[in-house]
């Protein structure tokens, strides 16, 4: 009986579930089993008990175990296995000598127990840093799980080989990794997919993307907490702190700390407590209190650290107390915490990469080297250039220059106390960047993910058809989809030259030989900032609070979307037009005051944060009828910037969706402005798609819905369905202009970092040079009013900017608004 009670007990610790093994393998020590077979469980119930009451009272039993001289070799081999885990989980790096000792005693013939030594021998080296080793012995534990034909072993072998492509910093490969062997690890347990889902958002994390990161955790710690695995329980907590510090909840991170501290403190897990509890002081320091008890804490940690032979975590407690002796105005108390510490060192992942330039960046400025500081911050922003090359994904891109904010921040401030116009444009530019790059190509996507989009396509359309609200459908194939991109790869690193912005001096020897000048809008600590670049030297201004721009932006695209809906009540319709009056007077005042005393026949380039996204730039007094184009860098716009416009020899595509009462009029208004053009009336997806593969010039003339819950699911409805920005990125060419008629996909929405997400950006960042598109809803008739005298002006040879302000200026008084504006390149 007591073997039958064993055996449960192992299939219950297979799956994670510790609470049960341990009721198990305490009923098979009731049942009085013989000495072997009592000395096997007792290794067995150590570990549990480790895990569910004290690390103390599990070694215990391990060493009653190792005290009997009747215990041969191979149980021998599993004591030290057990006291490795024990170790490792208390943070002690002695695991790694009684993982040895395991292998030197587990008989070769054992490949299921040796493999659980190279798996758990693997993550000790890999909480080292040590890489080399780590993926040597996951190796290893694969190959071993591969011949015993166990499924639950090989998947954790290849997890942890994802793992340890997170820490080298490839995340896409690490994604591809992890989402190969959630399904196996999933169907064996609910907590074995919370580890899953942990171990993902790490990777998350890492990646910028901390919404997603953030509830992957809460998820998987309320599944630990469901099934009592406070250990897991403890970590998910941890990570969690760690994210919702990065999103600047401090006061949720300290908390989230603190309680995952009392958790590990609980089971005797020290080491693992006091790494909790410097990041609780890393909350505490990020909300500003008491920096100098902060520096007194980390500094005592960083010592006891030290005692225990965790020289990893104790140079993450050294960093913390430099960082909070700079808080407390005390350089050189920072720079003794720092020592070492503060020195580059290549196994760190990419977030302790940029903490450790930080930091120097921080300590060089506070002895009084500028070229030191200006050096560090530049060399954190090439190594995210290079982060960024890796990554195949829109998304990916645009998250992860989260990174860069904190840097990007205190470098702007320092150029504002020196009043030095051309450095705050210098970093605006080489932030924004990081994620504004020309994509590089996009291998064909595989038949799963078709077959997945198909499947959307045909959701939505079905959803339209019912006027249903959201399925649980539609949300599964973007899920799917979503991840399935986070995993392609990019060009590579810093060969990319997209991710490099030009100089500011070869910026403005751009602007001044088209004849133009930029407005660039940034937004620091909560106030908008104006840098005015082609006007003899760069001129810097302030405009106000945030806040303010946004809610009138907010208020004039509410008014434009009513105003755009025919049959809207006359009272009704005249409170929205003195209202949208009212926001884009306020709008003029606050955004255009620098550039209020330029030659108004100057085309302008505007550079945005990402917040005023809503803005419709040529509708503001003092640009109607102005030559205007909005560009999130002026890297961008220089670099996309054709030799010449077009003429009517160009290749022009028009398609029409459905639903549009003008649409085959402004299909031919299209065809007569450039005499003929390729006309595709009631086009379905793929005849869109190939239309933008041939076409110069591309019109579409289709209903558009931005999604502000799924920016890159925003698309354009065709008569099979939506077509998806991001399904544009695998053609072999695309357009260099596009035109998106009767449409709100001129909107984006906005991520930690001032990076955009929405069917322009996906547009602008697949290659296409300009697009012309509305920041609200536009009434189908004065639509295609717009459409047919853009394209008239385009055929002339204007710019695309240019062409779009005299199709704007050339509307009937009286007419709805049209609140087009050109992005990208367009003059």
């Amino acid at each position: 009986m007591a073997e039958t009670f064993l055996e449960r007990a192992v299939a219950a610790a297979e799956v994670g579930d510790d609470q049960a093994a341990r009721r198990w393998a305490a009923r098979a020590l009731d049942a009085r089993p013989g000495p072997a077979l009592r000395a096997r469980i007792l290794v067995h119930q150590a570990y549990h008990v480790a895990v569910t009451t004290s690390v103390e009272e599990g070694m215990a039993l391990l060493d009653e175990v190792a005290a009997d001289p009747a215990v041969d070799d191979a149980l021998r081999g599993r004591v030290e296995i057990n006291r490795g885990l024990l170790l490792q989980r208390s943070g002690d790096r002695a695991a790694r000598r009684a993982f040895d000792r395991a292998l030197e005693l587990v008989p070769a013939e054992e490949e299921d127990t040796r493999c659980t030594v190279h798996l758990n021998r693997g993550v000790v080296a890999m909480e080292a840093r040590d890489l080399v080793g780590a993926r040597a012995d996951f190796e290893a534990a694969l190959a071993l799980a591969r011949r015993t034909g166990s499924d639950l072993a090989t998947a954790m072998a290849s997890a942890n080989l994802a793992y340890c492509l997170m820490l080298a910093g490839d995340l896409p490969a690490a994604l591809r990794g992890l989402e190969a062997v959630a399904p196996v690890l999933g169907a064996l347990s609910p907590v074995l997919a919370a580890k899953c889902l942990a171990n993902r958002a790490e990777v998350l994390l890492a990646a910028g993307l901390l919404v997603e990161a953030a509830d992957d955790l809460e998820q998987a710690a309320a599944t630990f907490g469901r099934h009592r695995n406070s250990y897991e329980q403890a970590e998910a907590e941890h990570q969690l702190a760690r994210v919702r510090l990065a999103l600047g909840e401090d006061a949720a991170a300290r908390r989230l700390a603190r309680r995952a501290a009392r958790r590990f403190d609980s089971r005797g897990l020290l080491a693992r407590g006091a790494g909790s509890r410097c990041l609780a002081l890393q909350a505490q320091l990020a909300a500003g209190s008491r920096p100098a008890a902060v520096a007194r804490e980390a500094t005592g940690t960083a010592a006891w650290f030290d005692e225990q032979g965790l020289r990893h975590e104790a140079r993450r407690a050294r960093l913390l107390a430099a960082e909070a002796h700079l808080a407390a105005r005390d350089p050189g108390g920072a720079a003794s915490a720092a020592g070492d510490a503060a020195e580059p060192r290549p196994r760190d992942g990419v977030v302790e990469r940029l903490r450790v330039r930080r930091v120097r960046a921080a300590l060089a400025d506070a002895a009084g080297r500028p070229g030191d500081v200006d050096r560090e911050r530049r060399t954190a922003v090439r190594d995210l250039q290079r982060q960024v090359g890796l990554l195949g994904s829109l998304e990916l891109r645009s998250a992860i220059a989260v990174h860069a904010q904190e840097i990007a921040q205190v470098a702007v401030g320092r150029a504002l106390a020196q009043g030095d116009p051309r450095r705050v444009l210098d970093w605006a530019e080489t932030t924004r960047a990081l994620s504004s790059r020309t994509a590089a190509v996009t291998p064909p996507r595989d038949p799963e993910e078709s077959a997945w989009l198909q499947q959307l396509r045909q959701a939505r359309a079905e959803e339209r058809e019912r006027a249903a609200g959201g399925t649980g459908a539609v949300a599964e194939l973007e899920r799917r989809l979503r991840h399935r991109a986070w995993q392609r790869e990019g060009a590579g690193g810093a060969r990319d030259a997209g991710v490099r912005p030009v100089p500011v001096a070869r910026l403005a020897d751009g602007l001044a030989g088209a004849g133009g000048a930029m407005l660039a809008v940034l937004a620091h600590r909560g106030t908008l900032l104006a840098v005015v670049l082609g006007d003899g030297r760069p001129r810097l201004a302030t405009l106000g609070p945030v806040v303010r721009a946004v809610e009138d932006a907010r208020a004039v695209r509410a008014d434009l979307d009513l105003l755009a809906v025919r049959g809207t009540p006359a009272v009704i319709a005249d409170v929205a037009r003195r209202s949208l009056a009212s926001g884009l007077a306020r709008l003029s005042a606050q955004l255009l005051a620098p550039v209020m005393g330029l030659d108004p026949a100057r085309p302008l380039l505007v550079a945005p944060t990402a917040v005023l996204s809503l803005v419709p730039w040529g509708m503001l007094k003092g640009l109607r009828g102005r030559t205007v184009t909005v560009s999130a860098t002026g890297t961008s716009w220089l670099r996309g910037r054709p030799g010449e416009w077009f003429s009517r020899g160009a290749g022009v595509e028009a398609v029409l969706g459905p639903g549009l009462d003008h649409g085959d009029a402004e299909l031919d208004a299209v065809s007569r402005a450039w005499g003929g053009a390729t006309l595709t009336r009631r086009a379905d997806a793929a005849a869109a798609r190939e239309a933008a593969a041939r076409a110069d010039v591309l019109h579409v003339a289709a209903h558009g819905v931005h999604e502000p819950q799924s920016p890159l699911f925003s698309h354009l409805r065709m008569a099979d369905g939506p077509l998806f920005g991001h399904e544009l990125h695998d053609l072999p060419r695309l357009p260099s202009h596009v035109v998106l008629s009767a449409c709100e996909l001129g909107c984006a929405e906005t991520r930690a970092g001032d990076e955009r997400l929405g069917m322009t950006a996906a547009l602008l960042q697949a290659g296409v040079g300009s697009v012309v598109a509305g920041v609200a809803r536009v009434e189908d008739g004065v639509s295609a009013q717009v459409a047919a005298a853009h394209h008239r002006g385009l055929a002339a040879g204007l710019a695309p900017a240019r062409a779009l302000a005299e199709a704007l200026a050339g509307l009937p008084d009286g007419s709805p608004p049209a609140p087009f504006v050109c992005f990208g390149s367009g003059w």
